[in-house]
Parts: structure tokens; C-alpha cells; sequence
């Protein structure tokens, strides 16, 4: 099957057609904006909606008034003893919800032909995001990321299952080690860089990649892993925001807020994105604003 690439607008098209790949366009209706994501036709200014939402500095989730991260931020970084990696989630993504549902089926549904399915769908979305974004992630990152891991399974044994997605150059240097996981569960020996593999992660910047964040332990802990092992940045970026609706009022002006926007491909979270980025590593300190 042929890979869709993405045209001027970052749009997927296959090669030769006018038209959008449609597996791309029915991930596309699956999502929803980022808070802090900002227009990219000459202003600076917020895009209607979910800019104007109170996020988490690390996550982009919701936060409390008057606090710059979430409970779930401030838990995991108290469990792993250091600032945490800055994250830079595709869409949010509600629980229930479609996109949920998608991020599920890949993985888990019973259906050897739905599992393709949904990798069909998400694979051009997530390869979308990070070749359009890559400037704006290694603005993040303060220089060239190196380096693409994915996120082992805290269940399976063997290779990331976003390998399943297909995106390309994705390194498996990490393994799960002995330390437990789980929600809100994080470990600084969570997972772990085998010694054969280590030189590859020492002074890299490694953009570390995963489906879904919901507390961030996972992803983080992955983050904590290669920062331990000599990696000079890492940068996460997740296909959702897991947001729950009906788990407090919170939560679900947060939602609101954010599916009141309008989802493109060209636009990111960070406050540099100028659609179809343009940034340039060096430009803006590494970390988020």
C-alpha cells in the first residue's frame, strides 16, 4: 500500500492525486484542538476556543486556576524526582470518545482486520503531525532530535505497539525493566536503555512517542529512562490527551472549551507554530513558555 505524503497544506495526498488521502481525513474528523494552539497566517494571536483554556504547562491538560500543572503532572514528577518532559499532544481526546476508541482498537480490539483498520487511520495522522511539527519539536528540544522512541508496552513483551502505525525511524532502545507502572503510577526504573544500546541515547535529543497520555506515568517514566541513560532532551509527543468528561466540572468546561475549536494538521500547541512551521531550532529557549 502506497504512503500517503503530505502536500504544501499538510494534508496527506497520494502520489499524483489532488485529492486528500481519506484515511487521513477520517482521522482528521476524529479530532480536537490543543489548548495554546495559535493561528499561522502572519499573527500570533490564539485561535477561538481553546486557547483561551487554562492548561497544564507540561501535558496541555486541564489545570486548576491559579496552578501551571495538573495534578497528574505535579504526582508523576514527585514520584520520579525531576522536571518533567515537556509534552506535545496531537488532539485531545475525550473518554469516552471516538478517537479514544480508535486509540483503543489498534491495540486491543478482538478483530485482526480492525486492529488494521484503525492503524490505517492513525498511522497518516501521527506521521502528518511530526513531519509538519518537526521544526516547532526541535525548537522544543533546542536542537536536532535524533533520535524516535517509542513507548513499550507495560503489558506485552517485545517492541512498542505504536510500531504497529507505521511511523518511520521509530528506535527501540528501550525495554520495560522491574519498576511497577501504571496510573499515576511513575518509575524512574520503569524501563530502561540495555548497555549494547546505550551509546545511541547518550547526548541525543530523543522525541519519544505514544498513543495516549492520561496521567503521564508511562511516558514520562519512558522520558526519565533515556535522561538517565545521558540523552540531552526529550520531547513526548502523544496522538491524544486523555480528557474524562463526566469526571468533574473541570474536566468538562475543559472539553467544552476545546471542541468549540477547529482541529488542522498544520497547527501545534506551542506558541512558536507558525501552520506548516517555520520555527528554527535556537530561536526559543528549550522547555515550554
Amino acid at each position: 500500500m502506497d504512503r500517503p505524503s503530505p502536500g504544501p497544506d499538510g494534508v496527506h495526498r497520494r502520489e499524483g492525486d489532488a485529492r486528500p488521502d481519506p484515511r487521513v481525513s477520517a482521522a482528521l474528523r476524529l479530532c480536537v484542538p490543543v489548548p495554546g494552539t495559535y493561528t499561522g497566517t502572519g499573527t500570533r494571536g490564539p485561535v477561538p476556543g481553546p486557547a483561551s483554556v487554562v492548561a497544564c504547562g507540561i501535558c496541555r491538560g486541564p489545570v486548576r486556576p491559579g496552578f501551571s500543572t495538573c495534578f497528574c503532572c505535579a504526582t508523576v514528577g514527585r514520584a520520579l524526582g525531576h522536571r518533567l518532559a515537556p509534552v506535545v499532544p496531537v488532539s485531545v481526546c475525550a473518554v469516552p470518545g471516538p478517537l479514544h476508541h480508535a486509540l483503543w482498537g489498534y491495540k486491543d480490539a478482538v478483530v485482526p482486520e480492525a486492529r488494521r483498520h484503525f492503524a490505517a487511520i492513525l498511522g497518516p495522522l501521527l506521521d502528518g503531525f511530526v513531519r509538519a511539527h518537526q521544526p516547532c519539536l526541535e525548537v522544543l528540544a533546542g536542537g536536532a532530535l535524533g533520535l524516535r522512541v517509542g513507548v513499550p508496552s507495560t503489558r506485552r513483551p517485545g517492541p512498542a505497539p505504536l510500531g504497529a502505525l507505521g511511523l518511520v525511524g521509530l528506535s527501540d532502545v528501550l525495554v520495560r525493566a522491574r519498576g511497577p507502572l501504571g496510573h499515576l503510577q511513575a518509575s524512574p526504573v520503569g524501563y530502561e536503555v540495555p548497555v549494547e544500546r546505550a551509546a545511541a541515547v547518550r547526548g541525543a535529543r530523543v522525541l519519544v512517542v505514544d498513543d495516549v497520555l492520561t496521567s503521564g506515568a508511562r511516558a514520562q517514566s519512558a522520558a526519565s529512562a533515556l535522561l538517565s541513560c545521558g540523552a540531552a532532551a526529550v520531547v513526548v509527543v502523544v496522538l491524544g490527551r486523555a480528557v474524562r468528561r463526566a469526571a468533574g466540572p473541570l474536566r468538562s468546561r475543559y472539553w467544552d472549551a476545546c471542541a468549540g475549536g477547529t482541529f488542522r494538521l498544520e497547527r501545534c500547541c506551542l506558541p512558536w507554530c507558525s501552520g506548516l512551521s517555520r520555527a528554527r531550532p535556537g530561536r526559543y529557549p528549550a522547555g515550554l513558555p
